[in-house]
């Protein structure tokens, strides 16, 4: 009489927990939840209100472990990024050409530097609201990946 893969997985599963896999993947698959999301809101803007314009900073969130696998960070590498995250100013600067030795603005106007009065930037949060939106499925990954395993009847061994 054959059990069929069923039993199988779930001694796998329980080995990997008790080895202390379970966790990491578990941490994974939590934090490919909230970056995904995250990038869904700066492409879709929605409630955000960003504008993708390159894609860069879609494309610099990402997820890291830490803590050995017990910890997830969800990371923002455009340097830009927190600024749109949290709002914030910046300072008067002084933009030059990066390569022509003019800048040109669509009205005909050629000059060699603008002097930019710096801007305020409104918060346009992306990353606090995914990881609001995302928390139930994250706890149930969670839930599903490392305790999963680990229990016999819905009573955790």
């Amino acid at each position: 009489m054959a059990f069929g893969d069923g039993p199988i997985r779930r001694l796998d599963a329980i080995r990997d927990a008790l080895k202390g896999q379970a966790l990491p993947r578990a941490m994974v698959r939590a934090g490919l939840i909230v970056a995904g999301e995250a990038q869904r809101r700066v492409t879709t803007g929605g409630a955000s209100g960003l504008k993708v314009r390159t894609g860069r900073l879609r494309a610099s969130i990402h997820h890291r472990l830490e803590s050995g696998g017990r910890n997830v960070r969800v990371i923002v590498n455009a340097k830009y990024g927190r600024i749109h995250e949290y709002g914030g100013t910046t300072k008067a600067h002084i933009i030059r050409p990066r390569v022509k030795k003019a800048l040109a603005f669509g009205d005909g106007i050629v000059v060699t530097f603008v002097r930019h009065p710096g801007s305020k930037i409104p918060a346009r949060p992306y990353l606090r609201p995914a990881l609001e939106a995302k928390r139930g499925a994250v706890v149930a990954t969670v839930r599903q990946v490392y305790i999963g395993p680990l229990t016999v009847g819905g009573v955790t061994s």
